[in-house]
Protein backbone atom coordinates (compact mmCIF):
# COMPACT_ATOMS: atom_id res chain seq x y z
CA UNK A 1 0.00 0.00 0.00
CA UNK A 2 1.44 3.64 -0.99
CA UNK A 3 1.36 6.17 1.75
CA UNK A 4 -1.35 9.33 1.13
CA UNK A 5 2.19 11.57 1.53
CA UNK A 6 3.17 9.72 -1.82
CA UNK A 7 0.11 9.97 -3.66
CA UNK A 8 -0.02 13.69 -3.14
CA UNK A 9 3.34 14.43 -4.61
CA UNK A 10 2.37 11.95 -7.52
CA UNK A 11 2.11 14.24 -11.18
CA UNK A 12 2.68 11.94 -13.43
CA UNK A 13 -0.03 10.57 -15.23
CA UNK A 14 1.97 7.71 -16.50
CA UNK A 15 4.62 5.37 -15.23
CA UNK A 16 7.18 3.95 -16.45
CA UNK A 17 6.11 1.64 -18.71
CA UNK A 18 3.53 4.07 -20.39
CA UNK A 19 0.82 2.50 -17.85
CA UNK A 20 -2.23 4.90 -16.59
CA UNK A 21 -1.99 5.50 -13.20
CA UNK A 22 -4.88 5.20 -11.06
CA UNK A 23 -5.65 5.59 -7.37
CA UNK A 24 -7.81 3.46 -5.39
CA UNK A 25 -8.93 4.58 -2.03
CA UNK A 26 -9.75 1.84 0.52
CA UNK A 27 -11.06 1.76 3.72
CA UNK A 28 -10.76 -1.41 6.37
CA UNK A 29 -13.43 -3.96 6.81
CA UNK A 30 -15.03 -2.52 3.45
CA UNK A 31 -17.26 -5.21 1.33
CA UNK A 32 -17.39 -2.12 -0.86
CA UNK A 33 -13.34 -2.12 -1.23
CA UNK A 34 -13.05 -5.69 -2.11
CA UNK A 35 -15.42 -5.59 -4.73
CA UNK A 36 -14.00 -2.61 -6.36
CA UNK A 37 -10.59 -4.28 -6.45
CA UNK A 38 -11.67 -7.13 -8.07
CA UNK A 39 -13.48 -4.70 -10.86
CA UNK A 40 -10.39 -2.80 -11.10
CA UNK A 41 -8.60 -5.89 -11.50
CA UNK A 42 -10.92 -7.16 -14.03
CA UNK A 43 -9.77 -4.12 -16.20
CA UNK A 44 -6.34 -4.61 -15.66
CA UNK A 45 -6.69 -7.69 -17.69
CA UNK A 46 -7.86 -5.88 -20.86
CA UNK A 47 -5.70 -2.56 -20.39
CA UNK A 48 -2.39 -2.51 -18.30
CA UNK A 49 -3.44 -0.05 -15.14
CA UNK A 50 -0.46 0.86 -12.67
CA UNK A 51 -2.98 0.89 -9.37
CA UNK A 52 -1.97 2.42 -6.08
CA UNK A 53 -4.06 2.18 -2.71
CA UNK A 54 -4.61 4.19 -0.08
CA UNK A 55 -5.87 2.81 3.00
CA UNK A 56 -7.44 6.47 3.87
CA UNK A 57 -7.53 5.62 7.49
CA UNK A 58 -3.57 6.08 7.03
CA UNK A 59 -4.35 10.05 6.93
CA UNK A 60 -6.79 12.14 9.21
CA UNK A 61 -7.44 14.76 5.83
CA UNK A 62 -7.89 11.67 3.41
CA UNK A 63 -10.29 10.04 5.79
CA UNK A 64 -12.24 13.14 6.15
CA UNK A 65 -12.60 13.72 2.41
CA UNK A 66 -13.34 10.40 1.32
CA UNK A 67 -15.00 8.18 4.10
CA UNK A 68 -18.65 8.39 3.04
CA UNK A 69 -17.69 7.32 -0.89
CA UNK A 70 -15.14 4.90 -0.46
CA UNK A 71 -14.35 2.85 -2.46
CA UNK A 72 -12.93 6.10 -4.91
CA UNK A 73 -11.02 4.93 -8.26
CA UNK A 74 -9.07 8.46 -9.18
CA UNK A 75 -7.08 9.32 -12.22
CA UNK A 76 -5.39 12.81 -12.42
CA UNK A 77 -7.62 14.23 -9.50
CA UNK A 78 -11.00 12.75 -11.36
CA UNK A 79 -13.07 10.32 -9.81
CA UNK A 80 -13.49 7.78 -11.91
CA UNK A 81 -15.93 5.86 -9.61
CA UNK A 82 -17.05 5.50 -6.75
CA UNK A 83 -19.29 2.98 -3.91
CA UNK A 84 -20.76 0.17 -5.53
CA UNK A 85 -18.74 0.12 -8.45
CA UNK A 86 -19.45 -2.29 -11.89
CA UNK A 87 -17.42 -3.55 -14.53
CA UNK A 88 -19.38 -1.79 -17.19
CA UNK A 89 -18.69 1.66 -15.26
CA UNK A 90 -15.26 1.52 -15.61
CA UNK A 91 -14.69 -0.29 -18.86
CA UNK A 92 -17.04 2.99 -20.35
CA UNK A 93 -14.57 5.17 -18.43
CA UNK A 94 -11.16 3.53 -19.70
CA UNK A 95 -12.31 2.33 -23.41
CA UNK A 96 -15.76 4.83 -24.20
CA UNK A 97 -18.47 3.32 -25.31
Amino acid sequence: MVSAEAVRQEVVALDVHGRRRVTLYVGQQCGLCEEARRMVALIQSDLPLDVQEVDITSDEALEKRWLLEIPVLVENDTVIANGAMTYVELYDYFFGE
